[in-house]
């Protein structure tokens, strides 16, 4: 079986929810997680903050983190808050493709 997680420290430009660590100084400055998002894109959403603040991420091997708690409900209840929380980081963050094809209201 091929093991794609890299051997060395590297920059990332975004983690996923509950897979990352962050200065609380940093977290707080930017009022934590939107609430508009049900677990899912606000990692993404925090990543994009803290670039246009300047930081970087960095995936460090050294560190593993597990996530034994992934129940968000039934299957219908996931895809309706993924779809939802990514309508959400695209108008919040929208490239030009994304205006071009749905403007803002």
């Amino acid at each position: 079986m091929q093991h794609f997680a890299p051997d060395v420290a590297q920059k990332v430009d975004w983690g996923i929810e509950g897979f990352f660590f962050v200065r609380c100084d940093l977290f707080k400055q930017l009022n934590g997680f939107d609430s508009r998002f049900k677990r899912f894109h606000e990692g993404p959403d925090l990543f994009l903050q803290l670039r246009k603040l300047g930081y970087e991420a960095w995936y460090t091997p050294s560190i593993t983190a597990v996530d034994t708690n992934q129940a968000t409900g039934t299957s219908w209840h996931r895809r309706y808050h993924w779809f939802r929380s990514l309508v959400i980081y695209f108008y919040k963050h929208p490239s030009r493709l994304f205006l071009y094809k749905y403007p803002r209201p």
